[in-house]
């Protein structure tokens, strides 16, 4: 075996000596009593003043510049008595100089200490990342990180050294631990770091037969490796580093690489890029400076990426900008510039309602769930059975195939010709116009099931004109319509009261997203081709559209319409089963052994599906040989018995079995079967989703000797 790590031991803290010091009065302590890595920790006693310990080398520091990870390895043994999270629970410190310039990160308190293993706590920090910066005192240099530390306030007085750091490691941030060689698993990782005293870097740790990674574990590389695992358990926590960070990754570039991952679960701890869309006006409340977004689901502390999603509203708010969200309640929430006042309920950004009413978004970052990276195509990757739970990406190769695998709250699965086989694919977390799959080759998903998230979104994009071929047994639940057509003159649009009559019923309800399309048309109605509008459903026929979910949601603030000439536009389901973003071509869908998938065209775009289900008769005697040559006719129940209407029209062959294809499915449809000395029989079927397969038994006709 060979297991490399890819960081830096800034220290080992097994000696005191000159670069270890008390951090707020008295003088730190060789701990041998207690200790992670090696034999022992640097420890201090801590009461109800700040104190703690720190470490500082005035002649070595490191660049971190290049995101990379410190693992702080921390310990308070009277936890019970920390004050609880916040400004003066416990506090980590990374900086330049000595106490002078560094960045303060509230870790836990007594509410939040959550220690894995011997009360040690292993905490990952991206110094780079902003969004986890609570405080920021002086002007730290990345480029020259020589400080980290420890700090805490206790409720009352303790009788030891209560607070204790151990050895500190940095890691190159989306990196960790790599495996090469033959007959590996994941033990072998736990092996390495946590069961190595001198090494308990702190990527992997266990408790009660569960592994955790605060790194990633990348699996091969140049070298040909062999890595076979079952029913492994692997958790991601949470964490203070960037996207990308956490997770698992497989190196095929060698054609004898093979990585068989079977019955194993994967599971993601970390935040999630949770987007929310709100009314610019509407859900603005300038009194108060607060965001009114029903069931929000932020926590104060969240950092927020605003976007005016394009549009022009000023609302006190700046396009593109990092602000940090403080819970007022489950419906409300302020904005602030920094964590520290979000926590602190510090007075928030002052907001004004806009002037027009669009559409606004914030999305919280970073995006701390772990990657599924697989790269290269010699060799192969194979997982049977496995659960990935809250991953980010799960990034795919030609080599890559995952069958029979449960994918829950996940983002995005680029495919790159890797296969989806018997996978159940649920709660994606993208939200309207965002796919959750996205492939060039549509064929290499088959009998997966799809239920979409309670945000919208799409199961599958097809991002090439080659997308188009077989599509097999795949069932999708809860997406959205199919387009509504409508004429462009005041057949489909009312311009006197903003009303859109679709040709058909349209299907949606108030709220519903949709993208309009003009389908190569010119004609000009007062929508804008390619964008984002809201449905409010007046009938089953007619609707209004609407510049954000608020406004469809309550019919009000419709959007101007007006006719011109008698073009067929369409209004396109932002949550469709699948989304055609070739932006130019055609693609062909053809589904067998399933139901046509509802689809969303981008502008430009032309999507064709066909459906092709068997359609089989296998005729028996009553002593259930097969009969040959027995003529079998299947018909649409509705319509006249001709040529028209025949779906099947064929005699047996030698195995008594008469079979095709056909392109419908939920369909009626009459059988016939009859053969010279034997009683004819007719009867009615339905073609389901899986199509129609039937034995029908004949029996001896009397009157033919």
């Amino acid at each position: 075996m060979a297991v490399a790590w890819d960081g830096t031991r800034v220290n080992d803290a097994d000696a005191v000596g000159s670069v270890w010091n008390d951090y707020g009065g008295g003088a730190c302590t060789l701990e041998q009593d207690f200790y992670y890595q090696g034999n022992a920790s640097i420890s201090e006693q801590v009461k109800t003043s700040e104190n703690g310990v720190y470490y500082y080398d005035s002649g070595t520091s490191n660049d971190l510049t290049t995101p990379k990870v410190i693992i702080f390895k921390v310990l308070v043994s009277t936890n019970q008595l920390l004050n609880v999270e916040g400004s003066t629970g416990a506090i980590l410190e990374c900086g330049s100089g000595e106490q002078s310039a560094y960045y303060r990160y509230y870790a836990f308190g007594s509410d939040t200490y959550d220690p894995p293993r011997g009360g040690w706590l292993l905490l990952p920090v991206d110094p780079n990342v902003t969004a986890w910066r609570d405080e920021t005192i002086g002007s730290p240099s990345l480029s020259a990180v020589d400080y980290y530390a420890i700090a805490a306030t206790m409720t009352g007085s303790v009788k030891s050294q209560n607070v204790a750091m151990d050895a500190i490691d940095i890691v190159n941030a989306g990196k960790g631990l790599t495996w090469t060689g033959s007959s590996g698993t994941f033990q072998e990782f736990v092996d390495y770091d946590e069961g190595t005293s001198s090494l308990r870097y702190g990527i992997v740790y266990t408790l009660t037969g569960i592994s955790y990674c605060n790194g990633r574990l990348t699996i091969g590389s140049s070298t040909a490796t062999t890595f076979t695992d079952e029913g492994a358990v692997i958790v991601f926590p949470s964490g203070r580093y960037g996207a990308g960070h956490v997770g698992i990754a497989a190196d095929l570039q060698n054609a004898s690489t093979a990585v068989d991952v079977t019955d194993c679960t994967f599971r993601g701890d970390g935040q999630s890029d949770l987007k929310r869309f709100f009314d610019s006006i509407s859900q603005v409340d300038a009194t108060n400076d607060e965001l009114d977004i029903t069931a929000h689901g932020y926590t104060t502390g969240d950092a927020v990426l605003y976007s005016k999603q394009g549009g022009s509203d000023a609302i006190g708010l700046t396009d593109a900008t990092e602000y940090w969200v403080e819970n007022v309640t489950a419906n409300s929430i302020s904005l602030h510039t920094s964590r520290q006042n979000a926590i602190t309920s510090a007075t928030p950004v002052n907001l004004s309602a806009g002037s027009s009413g669009e559409n606004h978004s914030i999305r919280r970052q970073p995006d701390t769930r772990p990657d599924l990276a697989v790269t290269g195509t010699s060799g192969t990757f194979d997982a049977t059975g496995c659960s990935f739970d809250r991953f980010r990406q799960i990034g795919m190769t030609s080599g890559a195939t995952l069958t029979g695998c449960k994918i829950l709250g996940s983002k995005t699965i680029n495919l790159n010709q890797g296969q989806l086989d018997t996978c159940e694919i649920s709660t994606q977390t993208s939200v309207e116009g965002e796919a959750l799959v996205v492939t060039s080759d549509i064929s290499d998903i088959a009998d997966c099931e799809f239920t979409a998230g309670v945000n919208g979104g799409h199961a599958i994009e097809i991002n090439s004109t080659s997308g188009g071929s077989g599509f097999s047994g795949n069932v999708f639940t809860d997406y959205g319509p199919n387009p509504a057509t409508f004429s462009t003159d005041n057949t489909g649009i009312d311009a006197s009261s903003e009303v859109i009559t679709t040709d058909a019923a349209h299907l949606m309800t108030d709220g519903h997203p949709v993208y309009y399309n003009k389908e190569g048309g010119s004609a000009a109605v007062g929508l804008t081709d390619g964008a984002l509008y809201y449905v409010n459903a007046i009938t089953s026929t007619t609707l209004s559209l609407h510049r954000s979910r608020w406004d469809a949601e309550l019919d009000q603030n419709r959007i101007n319409l007006s006719t011109s000439g008698a073009e067929t536009h369409s209004l396109y389901s932002g949550n469709a089963a699948v989304y055609n973003s070739t932006s130019s071509g055609t693609v062909t869908i053809a589904v067998t052994n399933a139901a046509k998938p509802t689809y969303r065209n981008a502008v430009g775009a032309t999507t064709t599906i066909t459906l092709s289900v068997p359609v089989k008769i296998t005729v028996k005697d009553n002593d259930l040989n097969a009969i040959q040559g027995a003529r079998c006719y299947v018909q649409l129940a509705a319509g006249p018995f001709d040529d028209s209407n025949h779906i099947l029209r064929e005699e047996t062959n030698a195995s008594g079995v008469a079979e095709d294809t056909h392109d419908a499915t939920g369909v009626s449809v009459t059988v016939r079967v009859r053969k010279k000395g034997y009683l004819p029989v007719m009867q009615t079927q339905t073609i389901s989703a899986s199509g129609l397969d039937i034995t029908i038994q004949l029996a001896n006709d009397p009157f033919v000797e």
